[in-house]
């Protein structure tokens, strides 16, 4: 279905969130509280001899990538890559800490994403097309990461920065996409908050990203999950402010 007016079936109840440290293979896993009641998964991927990668999944639905360039001790010697899944939806939790398990699994709204403990590598659901690669090439390689799209879900892909994290590029725009190949961008002053050094989503639920997706014209084509309720009632003007 086009979602114009949006449509999103989810509530978003309080995120359970026990501290988990754990180490098998070449992997480690963290589980930790984020401010604002939010959790955070963070995987330790040790088979990259060169330049270091980890993983971050957040309960808001973010997932990057994190590099630290090797040899470096400046503001250009880390990375990261990130994207969004839209709706984040309630499914979100960290399995296979048994020893019995070779997996870790990060379950998310567009489905589980999964870590191999011996090899520390990481699959992307059947549900998502990504590319996760080599970090060799250090500042080109970009993370080795990219997420194009996820079935019944948008993606919303904030780029890469050096130096800090892409939310942190208040001037620079963010882009959706649906599975369909329909697109639209939106300036990132649209999606966070900012203070000086810090920056935070504005939108912790589906009904809120709902609303604010149909005020926005250029991303009406997009097509969003099958799961439907009646958005909020539509804006009058641009909340990117390209009116």
């Amino acid at each position: 279905m086009i979602l114009g007016p949006f449509a999103f079936c989810f509530g978003e109840p309080a995120v359970k969130c026990p501290d988990v440290q754990d180490h098998q293979g070449l992997t480690q896993v963290q589980q930790l509280l984020m401010r604002g009641s939010g959790c955070s998964i963070r995987f330790y991927d040790s088979n990259q001899k060169m330049n270091s990668r980890q993983w971050l999944f957040n309960s808001t639905g973010r997932i990057a990538a994190f590099i630290s360039f090797a040899g470096n001790r400046n503001s250009n010697s880390t990375g990261a890559r990130a994207f969004y899944i839209v709706p984040t939806g309630t499914e979100y939790g960290l399995s296979g800490i048994n020893p019995t398990d070779p997996l870790y699994k990060v379950q998310t709204a567009a489905g589980a994403w999964q870590m191999n403990k011996k090899t520390g590598q990481l699959s992307a659901p059947s549900d998502c097309k990504a590319s996760i690669g080599s970090v060799a090439a250090g500042v080109n390689s970009q993370g080795g990461f990219s997420l194009e799209s996820c079935q019944n879900k948008l993606v919303l892909d904030v780029g890469w920065k050096v130096g800090s994290d892409p939310e942190m590029n208040k001037g620079g725009h963010s882009t959706f996409r649906d599975s369909k190949g329909n697109s639209c961008s939106v300036p990132n002053t649209s999606l966070f908050n900012y203070t000086k050094y810090d920056y935070s989503l504005k939108f912790n639920s589906s009904a809120q990203w709902a609303n604010f997706l149909t005020g926005v014209p250029a991303c009406r084509n997009l097509q969003g999950p099958r799961q439907t309720f009646q958005a909020g009632p539509k804006r009058s003007s641009d909340p990117t402010g390209a009116d």
